[in-house]
C-alpha cells in the first residue's frame, strides 16, 4: 500500500507544481485553492487516508506559522497524543515527520526525546507512521534530533517567489526546498537538514564552482548522471526530476526522487528554483523485494521437473515456463491464436490428433464446469515427436469465487509409458511360456493317462487278430480278447470325458447380468492398452438391452480376447487404427460386433480350429476357447470381412436362457 501512496504522493506534487507555474508564486491564496482543487481531484483514497490520519490539518497549520512553537494552537499538543510526551522543542521536527510520512507512505524514524516517568526527557528513536498499514523495514534518518537547524543567512529569502513556492509545497508534502538562479541554496526545511546533517549555507560553503550545491550529499556513482540532467534543466528552462541515493546524517545512502521547475520574472528570465524530494528508500526496496521473489519463483518453477502453464478463464494461453517453451519449441508470442475459439488451435498445434478430440472435450468441460483437468495423452515436441504426457489444471478463484485463471502442470511420462509397455509385453511372454508349460503338462497327462488303455487296447486287438486266424479259429478265445477291446476303450473314453470336464464350466457360476456394465468394465480394462498401441476405441452399446444369463468372467474373456487379438491385428503401419464394439438385441438374442481396420483374416474358416494360429507366437487356443465359452451358453461366434478393411467377429447369445 505505501508503494500506492508514494506514487499518489508523485502525482500531487506534480499537480501542485503545475499549478503554481500557472498562478504565479505571488497569488498565494489562488495558489493554495489550485493545489487543493487538485488534490480534490485525486482518487477517493487519498482523501480515505486524510480522513484516517487524525490532526494533520493541526500539524500543516503549526508548520506554517513559523518555528516559534508559541504560535501554535495551545490544543495541539492535547489533541494530537502522538506528541504529548515528546520535548516541545521537538514538536517541530516531529510535525514534519509525520506530515512526510503521511505524504509519502514512508515511516519516519527519529530520534526525538521521550518524556519519562520522573518528569525527565530522554533521547529515543522513535517510528512516525503515515497513518495507514506500512510492514517494510526502514533506516533511521537522523543520529539525533532537537538540535535547532540553521536558517540562510539572506533576510529576504522569504520574499523571494521560489522560497514562498517551496514552502506551500512544504506545508503539503512535508519536504520542500529551494534555490536561486544560479543553483545556490535559499531554503532547506528544518526536518531536511536534520535528517541530512547539513544547513544551507553549509551546501553553499563548500560548493566548488560548476558543480551542484548539493554535490556531497550525492552517492559518487550516481551525480554525473543527475548533475547532467541538471545542467540541462537549467539550459532549457525545464522540469528537473531525477531519482538516486542521497545521504542520511546517520551515513546511509537511501533512495530519493527529486523534482524542480523555475521561477520566473516579468522578462521571463529565471529567478530561481523550487522543488520537493521525496523519499522513496521503501518503494526500492520493496521494488527490490519483490524482483528478488519474482527470481526465486522463476528459479523454483525453473528447478521443478515438470512443465508449467497458466491461461485466461476462457483457455486462452497467457503464460509459459521456460522449460514448457524450450520443450514445444515456440512461445506465447510465436503463434497466433483464434480469437474465436481461444484453446483449439493451440491445441490442434501440440496435441496428436488421434488425441485432440477427447483432449478438447475434457478442457472444454472443465472450462465450463470449473472441475479440475486430468488427462493422459500425446504431445508434440520441438523436434516434432510426440511422447505422452499426464497433464493436470486446477482453477484459481478470486474471494467470490469466480475463475480468474487456470494453472497447469505437465509431466513427460513417454519413460514411464514405455516402461510400462515393455512389462506388459514381459508379462504377455511370461503368460505365453506359463500357457505353453501348461498346455505340455496336461499335454504329458493326456498321454500318460490315456496311454494305458490305448495301449491295452491295441494289444487286445492283436490277440484277437491272432485267434481269429489261426487253423482252426478259437472263436473263444478271440471273443475274451474282443471283450478286452471294448473295456479298453470305455476306459480311453473315460480318460476323455474327464479331459474335457476341465474344460467344461459350470453352471453355478451363471448369475443374471446387466450386459452393458459388462461392456463398459471391459473397455475400461482394454483402453490403457489402446491408447498404448494408439488405438481409438469407440463403442456403441445398446442400453435397453435386457439383463441375461451368464457367466460374467467368461463372457468378459471372449470379448477381451477378441478386441485385443483386433488390436494386435492393427500393430504396424495401419491407416485407420480404430476398433469398434457394437451391440444390440432382438427379441431372442444379443449381438455383440468386434470390428478392426486390420489386414483381415486370411483363413476364416480354420480360424477357430484348436491350435491353429497365425500368429508367429501364437498357440491357436484363445479363439478355439472364446467359441467353447460362446457356445456352452447358447449363442454362436464367426467372423466375416469389414468394410473397407480388417476382419469383424460376430457372437450372439440368447436371452431366454
Amino acid at each position: 500500500m505505501h508503494i500506492l501512496m508514494v506514487m499518489c504522493a508523485l502525482g500531487l506534487v506534480v499537480s501542485g507544481l503545475t499549478a503554481i507555474s500557472i498562478v504565479g508564486v505571488n497569488q498565494q491564496y489562488a495558489l493554495s485553492w489550485a493545489v487543493m482543487f487538485a488534490l480534490a481531484g485525486s482518487s477517493g483514497m487519498i482523501l480515505r487516508y486524510i480522513i484516517q490520519t487524525r490532526h494533520l490539518g493541526q500539524v500543516h497549520k503549526f508548520l506554517a506559522n513559523g518555528s516559534d512553537r508559541g504560535e501554535m494552537d495551545t490544543t495541539f499538543p492535547p489533541n494530537f497524543p502522538a506528541l504529548n510526551s515528546i520535548h516541545p522543542d521537538d514538536w517541530r521536527a516531529a510535525a514534519y515527520g509525520l506530515s512526510r510520512a503521511f505524504w509519502t507512505g514512508v515511516p519516519q524514524v527519529l530520534r526525538l526525546r521521550q518524556l519519562q516517568a520522573d518528569g525527565s526527557y530522554l533521547s529515543a528513536d522513535t517510528r512516525l507512521e503515515p497513518g495507514y498499514g506500512i510492514s517494510v523495514d526502514i533506516d533511521d534518518l537522523a543520529p539525533k534530533i532537537g538540535v535547532p537547524a540553521v536558517a540562510s543567512k539572506s533576510a529576504s529569502a522569504d520574499e523571494l517567489p521560489a522560497v514562498r513556492a517551496a514552502k506551500v509545497i512544504e506545508n503539503l508534502f512535508g519536504n520542500g526546498w529551494a534555490l536561486d538562479a544560479q543553483g545556490k541554496w535559499l531554503y532547506l526545511p528544518e526536518f531536511a537538514q536534520t535528517t541530512l546533517g547539513v544547513t544551507p549555507d553549509d551546501l553553499n560553503s563548500s560548493t566548488v564552482e560548476g558543480e551542484l550545491s548539493w554535490k556531497q550529499l550525492m552517492h559518487p556513482d550516481e551525480y554525473d548522471e543527475v548533475a547532467a540532467k541538471w545542467r540541462h534543466a537549467v539550459e532549457t528552462g525545464g522540469l528537473f526530476s531525477a531519482e538516486y541515493h542521497i545521504k542520511r546524517a546517520t551515513g546511509i545512502y537511501a533512495w530519493a526522487r527529486t523534482a524542480a521547475r523555475p521561477t520566473h520574472d516579468g522578462q521571463g528570465r529565471i529567478t530561481g528554483w523550487y522543488g520537493t524530494s521525496l523519499d522513496m528508500d521503501v518503494y526500492k526496496k520493496t521494488e527490490e523485494a519483490l524482483r528478488e521473489r519474482e527470481r526465486q519463483l522463476q528459479q523454483l518453477i525453473g528447478a521443478l521437473p515438470a512443465l508449467i502453464y497458466s491461461s485466461l478463464p476462457d483457455g486462452k494461453p497467457i503464460y509459459r515456463s521456460q522449460k514448457l517453451e524450450a520443450y514445444l519449441g515456440f512461445g506465447l508470442a510465436d503463434k497466433d491464436v483464434s480469437k474465436a475459439s481461444p484453446i483449439n488451435d493451440t491445441l490442434d498445434l501440440i496435441i496428436h490428433p488421434d488425441d485432440v478430440a477427447a483432449v478438447k472435450a475434457s478442457y472444454t468441460h472443465s472450462l465450463l464446469t470449473g472441475e479440475p483437468y486430468a488427462m493422459k495423452h500425446r504431445l508434440r515436441r520441438h523436434d516434432g515427436v510426440y511422447r505422452w504426457v499426464e497433464t493436470r489444471a486446477e482453477a484459481m478463484r478470486n474471494s467470490d469465487g469466480v475463475i480468474v485463471r487456470w494453472n497447469g502442470i505437465c509431466f513427460d511420462i513417454e519413460e514411464q509409458v514405455r516402461s510400462y509397455e515393455e512389462l506388459r509385453v514381459a508379462q504377455e511372454k511370461l503368460s505365453r511360456a506359463s500357457q505353453a508349460a501348461s498346455l505340455a503338462e496336461l499335454s504329458a497327462s493326456i498321454a500318460h493317462e490315456i496311454g494305458q488303455p490305448l495301449a491295452t487296447l491295441v494289444s487286445s486287438s492283436d490277440v484277437c487278430d491272432r485267434w481269429l486266424s489261426a487253423e482252426p479259429p478259437n472263436i473263444d478265445r478271440a471273443r475274451i480278447a474282443a471283450r478286452r477291446v471294448v473295456s479298453s476303450a470305455k476306459i480311453a473314453n473315460d480318460v476323455v470325458s474327464r479331459i474335457r470336464a476341465l474344460f467344461k464350466h459350470s453352471d453355478e457360476a451363471r448369475q443374471i447380468t446387466d450386459y452393458g456394465q459388462v461392456i463398459d468394465e471391459v473397455l475400461s480394462l482394454v483402453r490403457d492398452g489402446a491408447n498404448r498401441r494408439h488405438v481409438r476405441l469407440q463403442a456403441e452399446v445398446d442400453r435397453e438391452i435386457p439383463d441375461v444369463f451368464i457367466d460374467r468372467v467368461q463372457i468378459q474373456q471372449v470379448l477381451i480376447n477378441l478386441i485385443l487379438n483386433g488390436m494386435e491385428a492393427m500393430d504396424g503401419d495401419i491407416v485407420r487404427k480404430s476398433l469398434f464394439v457394437r451391440t444390440s438385441h432382438s427379441d431372442n438374442s444379443i449381438r455383440t460386433e468386434v470390428s478392426d481396420f486390420g489386414p483381415g483374416v486370411e483363413f476364416p474358416d480354420r480360424i477357430f480350429e484348436p491350435f491353429f494360429t497365425t500368429k508367429e507366437q501364437g498357440m491357436g487356443m484363445g479363439l478355439a476357447i472364446c467359441r467353447t465359452v460362446i457356445e456352452s451358453h447358447g449363442g454362436r461366434l464367426w467372423v466375416q470381412s469389414n468394410e473397407p478393411t480388417g476382419s469383424k467377429f460376430v457372437f450372439t447369445l440368447p436371452l431366454n436362457l
